[in-house]
């Protein structure tokens, strides 16, 4: 039985994959306990209606902070040389302050009139609060890929634990003062954006040696190099956030703010769990797959199918089971408030598991087809616009309105399924050609 561990605990450490999931996913765990344990706390102090002031703002940011630097983030792994990868970096955090000090003066002079525009006026008195999330979601996304560069996946441990502490704490001591929807905001930007300082520090201690060949040429040729990541990513990952926070905004205009609070509050529980393979698996599959390019490897099919495959196997009990006990549990654990919360559960489950399986390993753009991408999203978004559009003519109840674009989202994941396959294809036989 001991040879069986050690020869395990040895093939796990030899596989980088597994090595960077295990490692993420170690921590991450501590995280998601810290959340999971505030959960039932948390949703006492506020209400449907407070949560559903969250759903908005979060799904606003979501949309904004894909600005900050335009995508250029996703590209900080894919650069052969460390100096390169600085230059990109720095040009990154120089579109970052330009686009932060445009929103806070478009904000300043023009907020409400913006607002009302998107029929999101409940946001104005939380403006502020989208310029700092604004900044910071978008600074830690960047550094968070520098890192993945790297492979030090414990510094992103590290991080992920003091934003779920301090997101948590945050939530319930300003709770206990009943100051309503504001401290989940805090809480939430807490969650978002706590360890930047500790991925600072980081990469000044390792990496600043790669600093020193700053120059302005260098970064405009990394720029144009990239230059597929602001014309392709960004649009789509306009799109795609749109297509993703589009029932938000939906949901709060058809059926009103405490029905929307609902949904995002069993969304959230129901892929709270399967959130710490997700997530670890985003960040190392990413960086994986980036270094099997440069090396040009050819198992990269072979790669994607295996883990969507192991994904799907995972995500089967880990979000099945869940759904069919949360309408039951959910008011004895969260409390009465929130009994039809768990009732939404059950048709969330389809758009759950594919997210799951889909989601983190969907790489379109780093295999050159961000035109693909940005057609499926473009695609996606039109489909939940009009599934949305019929719900709100027919006036179908919210349940049968979940399971319709749960139905919906679940068959484009699979469209992207295929999309991943054959542009995996394509890569390899254009490498292929190039090489020969």
């Amino acid at each position: 039985m001991r040879e069986k561990i050690l020869a395990l605990k040895n093939r796990i450490f030899s596989d980088t994959l597994a090595k960077g999931i295990l490692i993420i996913a170690s921590g991450t765990v501590i995280a998601q306990v810290i959340g999971i344990i505030s959960v039932p706390i948390i949703s006492r102090l506020y209400s449907p209606a407070d949560f559903g002031v969250l759903g908005l703002f979060t799904a606003t940011l979501s949309i904004l902070a894909l600005a900050g630097g335009f995508r250029y983030e996703l590209a900080l792994p894919l650069p052969e040389d460390d100096k390169d990868a600085a230059n990109l970096f720095v040009f990154f955090l120089f579109l970052l302050s330009v686009t932060s000090l445009c929103f806070l003066i478009i904000f300043f002079l023009f907020g409400g009139l913006v607002l009302s525009f998107f029929h999101i006026e409940t946001m104005e008195p939380y403006v502020f609060l989208f310029i700092i999330g604004f900044f910071g979601v978008s600074l830690y996304g960047a550094l968070t890929y520098w890192v993945t560069r790297r492979r030090d996946y414990t510094r992103i441990t590290y991080t992920r634990i003091y934003q779920s502490s301090g997101g948590s704490f945050t939530k319930i001591l300003l709770g206990l003062f009943s100051v309503g929807s504001i401290g989940l905001l805090i809480g939430y930007l807490l969650s978002q954006i706590l360890g930047i300082g500790t991925l600072v520090r980081y990469m000044w201690k390792n990496d600043r040696a790669y600093f020193n060949s700053l120059s302005v040429s260098r970064m405009v040729r990394n720029a144009k190099r990239y230059i597929q990541f602001p014309l392709y990513s960004f649009p789509a990952g306009i799109i795609n956030a749109l297509a993703l926070q589009l029932p938000v905004f939906m949901l709060s205009a058809i059926y009103g703010l405490s029905v929307m609070g609902m949904y995002t509050f069993a969304y959230d529980i129901l892929v709270l769990p399967s959130s710490l393979i997700s997530s670890s698996m985003l960040q190392v599959y990413y960086a994986e797959v980036s270094n099997m390019m440069r090396e040009n490897s050819r198992e990269i099919k072979n790669l994607y199918i295996a883990t969507t495959r192991k994904l799907f196997l995972i995500g089967i009990p880990l979000i099945i089971i869940p759904c069919l006990l949360a309408p039951v549990f959910f008011p004895l654990i969260f409390g009465q408030q929130w009994k039809d919360a768990g009732l939404y559960c059950l048709p969330l489950a389809i758009l759950a598991l594919s997210n799951f399986v889909i989601s983190p390993t969907s790489m379109l753009s780093g295999y050159g087809f961000n035109h693909w991408t940005l057609i499926w999203d473009i695609s996606r978004t039109i489909l939940v616009f009009l599934t949305f559009y019929i719900i709100q003519v027919l006036a179908l109840p919210i349940m049968v309105a979940l399971f319709i674009y749960s139905s919906v989202m679940a068959l484009m994941y699979g469209v992207n399924y295929l999309m991943n396959i054959r542009a995996i294809s394509l890569y390899l036989q254009r490498r292929a050609q190039s090489t020969s």
